[in-house]
Formats: C-alpha cells, sequence, structure tokens
C-alpha cells in the first residue's frame, strides 16, 4: 500500500536516510554504527546520509564513522537525472570528519563533498558491484 502523498508505488517504510542539519542548541556530533539497506524498485532515497548547512567546531568535528550504507537509488534505478550518494557533505558545512564508513553500490556517488570547508574523508571504502 503507497503510503506518502505522490501516491508512490514504494513503502515509505523501505526508504532510507539520515539527515543532519543545523540546531542552535545541538550537541550531537555524530553518526555513526549505522546500517542502512536500500533495495532498487523497493527504496527510493537521495542522499543516505546528508550534512548540509551544518558544523562542528575544530575542537569538537561533526563525526560520520563506522556506517554500512548499500544502494541509493531514484524510484526507479534506470532512468536518468539521479543525483544521490552515500554520504554528502553540502554547502555551508565544517569541521567535518567522514571516516571509517562502507559504502555498497550506490547509483551516482559513493561520498561526496558538495561544499564548506575543513571537511576530511579519510579511511573509507566505496564499493561498485
Amino acid at each position: 500500500m503507497p503510503t506518502d502523498r505522490k501516491k508512490s508505488t514504494y513503502p515509505v517504510s523501505r526508504r532510507y536516510r539520515s539527515a543532519y542539519r543545523r540546531k542552535a542548541a545541538s550537541r550531537i556530533r555524530e553518526i555513526a554504527w549505522n546500517e542502512f539497506i536500500n533495495e532498487p524498485f523497493i527504496s527510493r532515497t537521495e542522499d543516505v546520509i546528508s550534512i548540509y548547512n551544518s558544523a562542528g567546531t575544530q575542537a569538537s568535528p561533526l563525526l560520520i564513522h563506522n556506517n554500512y550504507i548499500q544502494g541509493a537509488y531514484p524510484g526507479d534505478p534506470v532512468s536518468d537525472g539521479y543525483t544521490g550518494s552515500g554520504i554528502t557533505v553540502e554547502t555551508n558545512s565544517s569541521f567535518v570528519i567522514v571516516h571509517s564508513n562502507q559504502v555498497v553500490t550506490t547509483t551516482n556517488v559513493g561520498i561526496g563533498i558538495a561544499g564548506g570547508h575543513d571537511v576530511q574523508i579519510t579511511n573509507n571504502r566505496v564499493i561498485l558491484r
């Protein structure tokens, strides 16, 4: 049974996504030890982990580590124009460290930086099967 407003044939319960956006008093500075399994023709997600307009500090950076991400697909995985990824650090983000993640079989980008400063991406594994 479709469960979103666009009357999609893809159930909401099969879509997995994590988004981190800055909050004034946020003390959460870590996204870690998660498993995201997305399946073609079932899941429909853009960026599995998206860091947008978010920041740690030089002394306490935002950490993204030890996550397992399998798949990032549009509703129709054979369609053109999909821009999703496993992990993306975007506009106005700073003091972010992305390390020790496993990203497998994403349609577009495994791990990327689309904006920001003081962003480190180290010791990750991205596999296309």
